[in-house]
């Protein structure tokens, strides 16, 4: 199926709705590349239409006949790729931080348990302690995985683009 690109979009595009936090790396990653002449690479965040875009771009320089400087380079969108990063760390956070503190709890309590000689009326509030953590665990994996097949669902359903959603571009130097 071909998708056809209404705007591609340019370096001069790109310096113009680059997102103000990430102007300084962009400039200063052109500059130094353009100065050595070494590969371009940086990732930012364009802004379209009121939205937040991350794009990569990599572009090799090349010092052309009248002294200017030749990029021949690609921009790709990799906005699905930090949302998963992103999300993947809420993974990691939500594993390490909630998980563990019912379970940790529940392996103190068993310490416990196999120190100490225990009485009815003890065991009867070691029990419920466990039932109450266990119900804890067993609420938070079950808005975890709501949560985490919500925002799966949504990356899904935002990839209606091709899997290769690069542009190439060839540019005079002044793209910086």
């Amino acid at each position: 199926e071909m998708h056809q690109v209404t705007e591609v979009p340019t370096p001069e595009m790109i310096f113009q709705k680059i997102h103000p936090e990430d102007l300084m790396l962009y400039k200063n990653s052109f500059e130094e590349s353009r100065s050595v002449l070494s590969q371009w690479s940086v990732e930012y965040r364009f802004l379209i239409n009121d939205k937040t875009f991350w794009f990569q771009l990599k572009a090799n320089p090349e010092k052309s006949a009248d002294g200017g400087v030749l990029w021949y380079g690609n921009i790709q969108d990799i906005t699905d790729q930090i949302e998963y990063m992103n999300g993947m760390g809420q993974v990691v956070f939500d594993l390490s931080h909630v998980l563990r503190g019912p379970v940790t709890r529940l392996l103190g309590l068993s310490k416990l348990i196999e120190e100490e000689t225990v009485e009815s009326k003890n065991m009867q509030e070691y029990i419920k302690f466990v039932k109450d953590q266990v119900n804890q665990l067993e609420t938070f994996t079950r808005v975890l995985n709501e949560n985490y097949q919500n925002k799966l669902n949504s990356i899904t359903e935002k990839s209606g683009r091709p899997i290769d959603d690069s542009h190439y571009f060839v540019s005079k130097e002044n793209i910086g």
